[in-house]
């Protein structure tokens, strides 16, 4: 099996499982109410034409714009020492 990964799940995850997933989180992370209800929308855009990691992607990067978006300019300044993605 040289080349294969593990499998974690027996069936693959649809939009709307991955959403409610989100949700969980969300309702544990109150103090993110913006950049979690942003990456439970951007996940949502995915459709099965989209490559498979599409509604993870789409959530990391449009929450990070959200994270972004409320904190810099104030104290906090953009980061992107050494290629690492920071606030």
């Amino acid at each position: 099996m040289h080349g294969r990964g593990k499998v974690i799940a027996k069936k693959a995850l649809t939009n709307v499982d991955f959403f409610d997933y989100l949700v969980g989180r969300k309702n544990r992370h109150q103090g993110q109410d913006r950049q979690v209800t942003v990456a439970l929308v951007e996940a949502a855009n995915a459709t099965s034409y989209h490559c498979s990691n599409a509604a993870g992607t789409f959530s990391y990067q449009h929450s990070r714009w959200a994270l972004r978006q409320e904190f810099v300019e104030g104290e906090w300044t953009l980061d992107r020492c050494d290629g690492v993605e920071a606030i």
